[in-house]
């Protein structure tokens, strides 16, 4: 089941280390997938969200979708969806393309699944981190 590998995380900041290694190809992954790794997400006021893999433990290819689900399970991607970072902006991993960065995620009221996996079926370790975007305001006097 698409819950076999499921971890309920509620607070953010969030890190993680795992792999993708034996885990299913569980969830239909954009640009072709493989073998995956999904976090279940709940959201109780509407927020905005980074999720990164940058790290010195992300040694592979790996890619980032965020999907969610309706009262009958059917899982459906919001769309975001990153297969490399930009180039450059992780020096620190040995991953052969820059870490997935899914960065000004926007997501309202809701559970949601967010799914690390493997370009063309890459597999390896991963860190992930999931932190709250956070804006500043400017008032005008």
């Amino acid at each position: 089941s698409a819950a076999s590998d499921v971890y309920k995380r509620q607070s953010l900041p969030f890190s993680d280390q795992g792999t993708n290694l034996g885990m299913g190809d569980d969830w239909d992954v954009a640009g072709g997938d493989g073998e995956d790794y999904a976090y279940t997400f709940y959201v109780f006021e509407d927020m905005t969200i980074t999720v990164d893999l940058c790290s010195p433990i992300t040694d592979y290819d790996a890619k980032l979708e965020v999907f969610t689900a309706d009262e009958l399970c059917v899982y459906t991607s919001t769309g975001y969806y990153n297969d490399d970072g930009p180039f450059g902006t992780c020096p620190d991993s040995p991953a052969p393309f820059t870490p997935s960065l899914l960065e000004s995620i926007m997501l309202t009221e809701g559970v949601y699944y967010i799914v690390v996996d493997g370009f063309g079926g890459d597999t390896g370790n991963f860190e992930i981190s999931v932190t709250e975007a956070e804006f500043m305001s400017i008032v005008r006097k």
